[in-house]
């Protein structure tokens, strides 16, 4: 999860994104960017990806009117 600051509000964190990052050791991160960010479903909560066959499937919540599990390949 990632909340990248909005630079309107000042230092106050803005709504939740996914944000992309690799490592070989967990230990140093390489930051790829934004995955996932906020749209007319909501705000991205917590939940997992999993990779195969050259493919990712990232299984989250969208949090806004209600909370629904979505899916993004």
């Amino acid at each position: 999860q990632h909340t990248p600051l909005d630079p309107e509000q000042g230092p106050v964190p803005g709504p939740m994104h996914w944000l992309h990052a690799i490592s070989d050791d967990l230990i140093f991160w390489r930051d790829l960017g934004l995955a996932i960010s906020p749209d007319e479903l909501g705000i991205i909560y917590s939940g997992s990806a999993v990779t195969g066959q050259g493919r990712t499937a990232a299984f989250f919540t969208h949090h806004g009117e209600t909370e629904q599990q979505s899916v993004a390949i």
